[in-house]
């Protein structure tokens, strides 16, 4: 006849069960995230927004809108001169 388990062993055993739920849990917390597409879609939408937000605000980036927009505003203009023509 085996002998009963100690309280030590019970403990041990315990202690395994729950970090082997612990270790199960965010298994299956990391497939949902995984499987949520429409969710992973909407932050990755919304991370973007905030670099996109963040680099609008670097002076160079600014400048560089200014510039591109004067020279489209000037082509639009030297294009619809040349057709008046």
């Amino acid at each position: 006849m085996s002998k009963p388990p100690t309280n030590r062993h019970r403990d041990e055993l315990q202690a395994e069960v729950d970090a082997t739920r612990e270790h199960l849990a965010e298994t299956v917390d990391a497939l949902t995230d995984k499987l949520d597409v429409p969710g992973r879609a909407k932050d990755k939408a919304h991370e973007v927004g905030e670099a996109a937000k963040q680099q609008a605000q670097d002076p160079k980036v600014r400048a560089g809108t200014v510039v591109v927009a004067a020279a489209v505003v000037v082509g639009v203009i030297l294009i619809v001169r040349r057709r008046r023509r």
